[in-house]
């Protein structure tokens, strides 16, 4: 298994779990800065350390990789990755534009049946906060219906006056529909 990115979610998360179960292999370590790869790949025991992608992608030993990039890398990689046969662990989001959705469609869609395994992780679905929220929406059915419905804005539909975090009466945090919409996505699949 190999990974593209060495942050701190990456380094002090990611890999220190992964690390633990045991059955991991690290491959290559691929980071924008040389160093960096050297001294993280060093320390978790990856086989090499690299700058460029297409060392991963070349990697026979490399059956998956791990993306924790930034997120407007993601589409590009997981596109790039998945054309290599290596299956792939994304962290949210997938992508940051419709276009790229589309892309990496037709990628999965052109390898049909030999497309590697494409998971996106969600790494704050069991988070406390998340559960809280979860709970607060658990007899919401519909929240996106009516956009002038109290709870609606409370999901994030922000008007063009409104500018980053702000509480509402209740003091709920309100947030931008980008971070709102994604959590609800994740907590209607939860409650179905």
């Amino acid at each position: 298994m190999s990974l593209v990115g060495a942050g701190n979610f990456a380094r002090l998360i990611m890999m220190p779990i992964l690390s633990k179960l045991g059955a991991v292999a690290w491959r290559g370590l691929c980071t924008a800065k040389g160093m960096n790869a050297e001294h993280s790949g060093r320390k978790m025991g990856f086989a090499f350390a690299a700058t460029d992608v297409q060392e991963l992608w070349h990697d026979r030993d490399t059956s998956a990789v791990f993306l924790a990039t930034r997120h407007d890398l993601h589409a590009e990689l997981v596109i790039a990755a998945l054309r290599a046969g290596k299956h792939v662990f994304v962290e949210k989001p997938l992508c940051i534009e419709p276009s790229q959705l589309e892309a990496i469609d037709r990628c999965v869609t052109e390898l049909g049946k030999d497309c590697p395994i494409l998971m996106v992780g969600f790494n704050r679905r069991f988070a406390p906060a998340t559960d809280q929220v979860r709970t607060f929406f658990s007899g919401v059915i519909a929240p996106f219906e009516d956009p002038d419905d109290a709870e609606h804005r409370r999901w994030g539909q922000l008007g063009p006056d409104r500018k980053g975090h702000e509480h509402d009466a209740d003091g709920f945090v309100v947030t931008d529909s980008r971070a709102s919409g994604e959590l609800g996505a994740h907590m209607s699949a939860a409650a179905a």
